[in-house]
């Protein structure tokens, strides 16, 4: 199954639209165009956000998977691409 994996802060640091406000709302936009114009088709979305989930609130209850890294996101990244080409 194709998988669009995003790391959330660089596309949303990339998208005017999306960098405005509070932090939590900035991730709620995101999470939300994401989910309303589902750009990926039906390709699974994984969002991955630097730092704690207890920081940012509750759990996004949508169909695509946000984790939250608890530090860097580039190695919980690298280590999703890795295990998707095996």
């Amino acid at each position: 199954m194709t998988a669009y994996i995003l790391d959330g802060y660089n596309v949303i640091r990339s998208v005017d639209l999306l960098a405005t406000g509070p932090l939590r709302d900035q991730r709620d936009r995101l999470l939300r165009f994401v989910e309303d114009r589902r750009p990926q088709g039906n390709a699974e979305v994984i969002v991955i956000f630097d730092g704690r989930a207890d920081v940012s609130g509750p759990r996004w209850g949508g169909p695509t998977r946000v984790i939250y890294s608890d530090g860097e996101a580039d190695p919980h990244l690298k280590r999703l691409v890795d295990e998707r080409q095996n």
